[in-house]
């Protein structure tokens, strides 16, 4: 089921930016899980979600952001691996659901039903038990509704923008909790690279084409 645990935790009893999946799900539709690896998208950060995942402690709730998320691959891994370890992990999946203006984007013909195709995607998992929370938005617009330092890790995916890479990692710093994991991909892209240097000095690197990054704050 999707929750709002920001309900109990005296956080801004705003909702309205969150949508509830359930109103997307068509009980027509084939309640298979899709893999991972058939969702069109960009993902090589296997090994950095798998980390992330083994940080969360099995005696209380460990809170997952994920920025950008497109069509719901690196989503479906995620949230995979999260039911999977049997923890109790609640994931917030935050994007626009519009794409960019980078050249990939603009060419997407699906660009229109990204948000349907996303929650598509997650159906099932929300099914076996994932607890999903979807913002519509941005991290900025994520962060005006939700309580401060009270998340425990965030995957940052969004533009590859200098300006907008730094404003991410800043607004990340500000929910995440003391300890908490801040973290992203495309260190190739020179906008990530420059800002991370910046802002999250020392982080590790590892990955692939894609390197990503982390650190604890």
């Amino acid at each position: 089921m999707l929750i709002h645990p920001f309900e109990e935790s005296g956080a801004s009893s705003n909702l309205a930016p969150y949508t509830k999946i359930q109103d997307h799900l068509n009980s027509k539709l084939n309640t298979d899980v899709t893999h991972y690896s058939k969702i069109q998208g960009w993902f090589e950060a296997h090994d950095l979600y798998d980390f992330l995942v083994d940080q969360a402690p099995y005696n209380q709730t460990f809170r997952f952001i994920e920025l950008g998320c497109w069509k719901g691959k690196s989503t479906a891994y995620l949230a995979q691996k999260i039911v999977n370890s049997g923890k109790n992990i609640e994931l917030f999946a935050v994007d626009t659901f519009r794409g960019s203006d980078e050249a990939a984007h603009h060419k997407e013909p699906e660009l229109h039903r990204l948000f349907d195709i996303f929650t598509t995607n997650m159906n099932e998992w929300v099914r076996q038990g994932l607890k999903l929370t979807i913002h519509t938005g941005t991290l900025a617009s994520f962060a005006n509704a939700v309580k401060p330092a009270h998340f425990d890790a965030v995957f940052l995916d969004g533009s590859h923008d200098y300006i907008d890479v730094k404003q991410d990692i800043q607004v990340a710093k500000r929910l995440l909790k003391s300890g908490g994991w801040i973290c992203g991909d495309d260190l190739p892209w020179e906008g990530v690279a420059r800002a991370v240097e910046e802002l999250v000095p020392d982080a590790e690197t590892g990955g692939g084409k894609w390197r990503w990054w982390r650190k604890k704050i």
